[in-house]
């Protein structure tokens, strides 16, 4: 770019790129200018800077103000150069063709089916119910309420089968003697956490206890749990406080019906709870208790496997932000102001107390 010998540009990087087409941006920018020998007293001219189909053209406009300009001098093509970097990675996107776009999702498709494939190639697997070719049951799993789907399919398969869903294989315990017999008995083998990226990477919950795979953290918050909570833990430390709490939950529900009645009781179930982790002592309406409540709500959604996309299809967390038809990121964003404050409030209220 050759720019007027007899101006000099002043600016701080205003530049407003507006996309006109899949393929070219127009950018406008615009800049103070003043002549060489009155740099620091008038300003007399503004030039309005159009780049577009890599050409990069403007126009003089004279505007006869006086102004004081203290900005340092920024030439025009470093102001170009900047804006253009910022839109590189939204042009590049736009621009991608959708046949390329078609081919590159089938690829990706091909490759999650060949990876089920090596997957589970030779392994043994309890029966199931046949279903769409690597598609399986993805289509009949309802996303609320998979239990009673479950439930159904224990009638025909028994205490233990197996469902496909996009490639990926489920295998369904669905009595307690099975549960006990493969996580109990043999839980050093089979007690591994299966991968919920909504809960560890949305909603940032990651180190719960629940989630924790059968590793060495694992084994010590067990073993702290234990020291508090087992039987004789329990019996010693809160049988009173349970019992009298318990009183209480009947006296407070005669006379309400069957909805209210649950609607006590999760509040005096989290006050317990309260009371037991962190030593508080609050009323059954206390916000915190309230905020237990539904922050334990949102936590027994999100442990569903099949109520989230992006559990079925892990790969899905890497998509950037600004990528649309995400609906768990929004939902992962207020879910995180009920969930985060459950946890910290509680701690803080629990050392301002002691202190």
């Amino acid at each position: 770019m050759i720019c007027p010998p007899n101006l000099l540009y002043f600016g701080s990087g205003c530049c407003h790129p507006r996309r006109t087409c899949h393929t070219r941006i127009g950018l406008n920018i615009r800049l103070i200018t003043a002549p060489l020998d009155d740099t620091t007293r008038s300003v007399q001219y503004m030039m309005e800077f159009a780049y577009s189909k890599n050409r990069l053209t403007w126009k003089t406009i004279k505007i006869g103000a006086v102004a004081h300009l203290p900005s340092p001098l920024i030439p025009p093509c470093i102001l170009v150069r900047r804006a253009l970097e910022r839109r590189k990675l939204m042009e590049l996107f736009i621009s991608v063709q959708w046949p390329i776009a078609i081919l590159a999702f089938i690829i990706l498709a091909l490759a999650l089916f060949l990876q089920s494939r090596a997957t589970h190639r030779g392994q043994k697997l309890p029966p199931g119910p046949r279903g769409i070719p690597w598609i399986g049951q993805a289509f009949q799993i309802p996303m609320l309420h998979s239990h009673l789907y479950f439930t159904e399919l224990q009638k025909t398969y028994g205490d233990v089968f197996t469902l496909t869903a996009m490639g990926q294989k489920l295998i369904i315990l669905n009595s307690y003697e099975a549960a006990f017999e493969l996580l109990g008995k043999h839980g050093a083998i089979h007690c591994n956490r299966v991968p919920n990226p909504y809960i560890t990477r949305f909603l940032g919950v990651e180190r719960a206890m629940p989630l924790l795979d059968a590793d060495q953290d694992w084994k010590e918050s067990r073993r702290l749990y234990q020291m508090m909570l087992g039987k004789e833990s329990s019996r010693l430390h809160y049988a009173q406080d349970i019992a009298s709490r318990a009183q209480g939950y009947v006296l407070s529900v005669i006379g309400y019906g069957e909805d209210k009645g649950s609607e006590i009781l999760d509040k005096v179930i989290h006050n317990l709870i309260l009371h037991s982790t962190y030593g508080l002592n609050l009323q059954d309406d206390d916000p915190i208790v309230l905020n237990a409540v539904k922050g334990t709500e949102i936590a027994s959604s999100a442990v569903q496997p099949t109520k989230y996309l992006v559990n079925l299809f892990p790969a899905l967390q890497y998509l950037p932000a600004w990528v649309p038809f995400q609906p768990w990121r929004t939902e992962a964003m207020h879910s995180r102001k009920v969930l985060l404050p459950m946890l910290d409030i509680p701690w803080q209220h629990a050392l301002s107390t002691k202190v």
